[in-house]
């Protein structure tokens, strides 16, 4: 009998073992699917919304990260932000005529400009067993980041902006700076022709540190 119920409890151990593996590799492949995500904490409320510019420019994001950040991720993030804008559409219209980067024009744009600036504030490194889980372990790039009236020199919105890889699959930390790029490209879509009342809340310093 002891016997018995050695062999039944161990096969028990064995398939709960298997589903959990299975539970974590779905949640993997999910969130390889799914792909990075933007978490947006604003720092400014927005004071109007974003249909008025006809052009972007994406500034250079220094570094005043405390930890190291992958070359990788900072070559490529001011360009990850402009292919997001680019890609930008507004009832199925691109949102912008123009969207560049810092010192591609040669002369000042007539278009209402918006201009998109910050700096790396930090870098997470996660870990490959806790994004096995699908909860934690998740490479983190967080940004602060400012929608600036390129005319008035008005901040419209300022906010701390992360960009999170939650998975292993098909994934490098350049994820992370997509992150990035697709929570700028939200703010803007989600205070096109309105404020979306989730981004005039501004959220205490104390709070996001805590």
């Amino acid at each position: 009998m002891f016997t018995m119920r050695r062999v039944v409890g161990g096969l028990l151990m064995a398939v709960l073992a298997s589903a959990g593996g299975c539970i974590m590799a779905g949640k993997q492949v999910f969130f390889a699917i799914k792909g990075s995500s933007g978490d947006i904490e604003v720092r400014k409320a927005i004071s109007r919304n974003f249909s008025g510019f006809e052009r972007v420019d994406v500034q250079a994001f220094g570094n005043r990260s405390a930890t190291p950040v992958p070359k990788n991720v900072t070559d490529v993030l001011e360009q990850k932000i402009k292919e997001e804008l680019a890609r930008l559409q507004i009832d199925k219209k691109a949102a912008f005529k123009a969207v560049t980067r810092a010192g591609e024009l040669t002369q000042e744009s007539p278009m209402p400009t918006l201009i998109v600036r910050g700096h790396i504030a930090a870098y997470e490194e996660g870990s490959g067993a806790g994004r096995a889980t699908g909860f934690v372990g998740a490479n983190k790039l967080i940004c602060e980041v400012e929608f600036v009236d390129n005319t008035s020199g008005e901040v419209i919105l300022a906010a701390t902006i992360s960009g999170i890889r939650k998975s292993d699959i098909g994934r490098d930390e350049v994820d992370t700076a997509v992150g990035v790029a697709k929570g700028i490209g939200e703010a803007i879509e989600d205070n096109w022709a309105k404020i979306d009342e989730d981004y005039t809340k501004v959220v205490p310093r104390e709070k996001q540190e805590g």
